[in-house]
């Protein structure tokens, strides 16, 4: 199992994801915004296998910033993506990048996040 980063603003699907990764013998970080997930990510002593962010998010950035700010700095590192607007992923981040629409199961995210 592996360290899962979290970046979702809504509280309750934020929850819902850590509840399900941690029950499946994940460690978690969580956020609510894409800037505080890049602020995480930049620091070189923490440990991230994935990073599963959703799209829409308030302020400046989205989870697409995320996406490509970890893809740019921890090329290692595994990236989900989900949305319930979108049906699929930009094309600058494609290919190494997972979709997940939502409403996910905890099968599918499961399934998303792999076994890191």
């Amino acid at each position: 199992m592996c360290v899962v980063l979290v970046v979702e603003d809504e509280p309750m699907l934020r929850m819902l994801a850590v509840e399900m990764l941690e029950d499946a013998g994940h460690s978690v970080v969580e956020f609510g915004t894409a800037a505080q997930a890049i602020a995480y990510c930049d620091e070189p002593d923490h440990e991230i296998g994935v990073v599963l962010t959703d799209i829409n998010m308030p302020g400046d950035l989205d989870g697409l910033d995320v996406a490509r700010h970890v893809r740019a700095t921890r090329p290692e590192t595994a990236i989900v993506v989900t949305s319930g607007r979108y049906n699929a992923m930009p094309c600058d981040i494609r290919p190494a990048v997972t979709f997940l629409s939502k409403p996910w199961t905890s099968d599918r995210l499961l399934g998303a996040i792999g076994d890191c």
